[in-house]
């Protein structure tokens, strides 16, 4: 068992699949399953790392709610995890300014508790274009991306709700992707009822498996799955039979 140690490649020698790791080394293995799961999107503005955590913070727990209780912060995204927040976070700050770049995108019944809400103002066709600060955040730099215009909003914090991206970037160059990441598998990889090109076993793809032979996605890494923490366990235990399955053509 390896610890503190991230993967930066993977490959296909023959029946042999070879994973690369961030100090050089290399593991050659018969079977490889990604759960690496998704990972927030993250804000790409100078300077922001020194706030993650700190000021900004990709979802709202109780206890960051909890600390800017009675002041003002800002939220960033539109859907229904962003709606959903905004409205915990409602419950503590002084004021909930929610930054959309467009139009929101999230269900009727949340749009009716958010529109209703005397704490949350809504700003569409907005991005944040900077964060000021000393020790903490006291400020933000919006944009109205229709005039162009400028504006310093009061925030002691930033909570962003941009969507995911799964943690596959290791794979891109091997396996079949969709445009978020997620690895694809089982018979969503067949095109017309072909097999993925390459594809030299005679069956088609086990269901958690890649368009390589011998390579398993499971859990939210993988494109389709139902996403949680019962549906990862699910997959894995699925996995494991699948490894039989495979070891048995090879």
């Amino acid at each position: 068992m390896l610890t503190t140690r991230s993967v930066t490649g993977l490959r296909a020698d023959g029946n042999t699949r070879i994973i690369t790791l961030d100090d050089g080394s290399e593991i050659g293995c018969k079977i490889v399953l990604i759960a690496t799961g998704k990972w927030f999107r993250t804000l790409d503005l100078p300077g922001v790392d020194k706030w993650n955590g700190a000021g900004v913070y990709y979802g709202a727990a109780h206890t960051e709610a909890m600390y800017y209780k009675d002041k003002d912060v800002v939220v960033l995204g539109a859907a229904n995890s962003a709606a959903q927040g905004m409205l915990f976070l409602a419950r503590y700050a002084r004021s909930v300014t929610v930054l959309i770049r467009s139009e929101p995108d999230w269900s009727t019944y949340l749009d009716s508790a958010i529109r209703t809400h005397e704490r949350i103002r809504l700003l569409e066709r907005c991005v944040l274009r900077e964060i000021h600060g000393d020790d903490v955040i006291a400020e933000v730099t919006i944009e109205h991306t229709q005039t162009g215009q400028l504006e310093r909003l009061p925030a002691a914090a930033l909570f962003v709700f941009i969507g995911q991206r799964a943690q596959t970037d290791f794979a891109a160059d091997l396996l079949r992707r969709t445009d978020d990441g997620s690895i694809m598998t089982g018979l969503t990889l067949l095109e017309n009822g072909k097999r993925p090109a390459g594809w030299q076993l005679e069956r088609d793809p086990l269901p958690l498996e890649t368009c390589v032979p011998g390579i398993f996605a499971a859990g939210d890494v993988r494109n389709g799955t139902r996403h949680g923490v019962a549906a990862a366990v699910g997959d894995g235990d699925a996995a494991v039979s699948m490894f039989w399955q495979y070891l048995s053509t090879i």
